[in-house]
């Protein structure tokens, strides 16, 4: 994958930022849900796993394909390209955040990622879902993607084993295999607030050993229909932070509209620097793949290493790319001067007086903003050097949201503050 959005080039075009495509589509207004009480579901056993063998394929309870008109839908019918991320917050002050895509999906071919994070590290999880029920364990799989620098005095590390966070990801889908989940949602949906303009939920209880896991479903989330999940319906919150589909080519009028998810800051190591973005952001290196495994503190070698995220899809997208070089103070002395200078202005962007970037004298930088067709555009270009001058970063990171969304200048802002943020808080390590 290239390291700019739209070319095959290590750099970026010349005199330009490079912007999330998004899809524009005249978009209808998504099914309302009904706002009324809350009705507990009847008490229910879970449903025996008889046989060692494979599930048949059984309908989905609630799935859009098959559930009649009168009944609300579980969530949307699968598809490549759907993600959903949420972050768990723990009444201990700890964290975990996951983000799960649905890369291919076909009866033959078909496998879910999940990208798991905590305060010691990250990895991926990968699973072979049944669509139709719950994933066999045996379908599961996960290795080691970055481990926290000095590692941190837990009980469970993501760097031994990921796969200890893949609970998170089966508990989203474990719900769908409830005797009872037909009939409650059919029932009244109630009130709620979570994230992603997401008001009314219905409530599915089911029994954890010595406690009751509460499923907020909504129709409106993909690959899960889980709005939230939590301890006797307020402890440890699972709670979704953003959903959408990321081929436009499958993006429908009426379906719901892309969420980037701009929550829960949270400082991450890699190696050679310390940056603080979203949990649920996953900053890879490119080009590496062998060296994923390394620990975040290992010595930076001298060279060129590039990270890079693409978030979002059709109507709300961000992606954010930077680069760290490592070489002798002269050589990084030429670079700072020319990327400098190619920051300071940007052809057919408009400087963004309103959000200057509180760099000091370690760095310079700006946002840029600017409309493109029917697409609202922000970006953050930045160049940021150590002390002993022998390491230099260079840091692109730019949004594009549909103009036409009504929540378009909001979700402007809230990219403006946390690229900003993530960039000053820049630190070499």
């Amino acid at each position: 994958m290239s390291r700019w959005v739209g070319s095959d080039s290590k750099q970026p075009p010349e005199g330009d930022v490079d912007v999330p495509r998004v899809h524009v589509t005249e978009k209808e207004e998504a099914r309302p849900v009904a706002e009324k009480e809350e009705v507990r579901p009847a008490a229910g056993k879970k449903k025996a796993r008889s046989g060692a063998g494979k599930k048949k394929a059984r309908p989905a309870v609630g799935t859009q394909e098959d559930a009649p008109s009168s009944r609300p839908a579980l969530h949307p019918a699968w598809r490549e390209g759907q993600y959903v991320t949420y972050v768990l917050t723990r009444d201990d002050g700890s964290w975990a955040a996951l983000a799960m895509s649905l890369v291919s999906w076909s009866e033959e071919r078909r496998l879910l990622l999940v990208d798991v994070k905590d305060e010691t590290g990250d990895g991926t999880v990968f699973i072979r879902p049944d669509p139709y029920g719950a994933p066999d364990p045996e379908d599961i799989s996960a290795e080691l993607r970055r481990e926290a620098a000095g590692g941190k005095e837990v009980d469970f590390h993501v760097a031994d084993n990921p796969g200890f966070l893949a609970p998170l990801a089966l508990n989203l889908l474990l719900v769908r295999d409830l005797p009872y989940l037909s009939e409650v949602l059919q029932r009244p949906p109630r009130k709620v607030g979570h994230p992603c303009g997401l008001e009314t939920c219905h409530r599915v209880i089911s029994e954890g050993t010595g406690y009751e896991k509460h499923h907020d479903m909504n129709p409106a989330v993909p690959l899960t229909g889980v709005a939230c999940l939590s301890v006797d319906g307020k402890r440890n919150p699972l709670t979704v932070t953003s959903f959408g589909v990321r081929d436009g080519s499958t993006w429908e009028p009426g379906s719901a509209d892309d969420f980037v998810d701009l929550s829960h800051p949270k400082p991450t190591e890699h190696r050679g620097f310390t940056m603080t973005y979203p949990a649920t952001w996953f900053l890879r290196s490119e080009g590496e793949e062998a060296e994923e495994t390394e620990l975040a503190d290992a010595a930076l070698e001298e060279g060129e290493r590039a990270y890079r995220v693409q978030l979002g899809g059709p109507s709300c997208a961000l992606a954010l790319s930077l680069s760290v070089f490592k070489g002798a103070p002269e050589e990084v002395a030429a670079m700072r001067a020319s990327e400098s200078t190619s920051v300071e202005v940007v052809e057919g962007w408009a400087r963004h007086e309103e959000a200057p970037l509180a760099l000091e004298e370690r760095g310079v930088g700006a946002m840029f903003t600017r409309v493109d067709g029917a697409n609202t555009c922000r970006a953050v270009r930045a160049v940021l050097w150590n002390e002993a001058g022998d390491v230099l970063t260079t840091f692109t990171a730019s949004g594009a949201v549909v103009s036409a969304r009504a929540d378009c200048e909001e979700v402007l802002s809230a990219m403006e503050r946390v690229l900003g943020e993530a960039v000053e808080s820049f630190r070499f390590t």
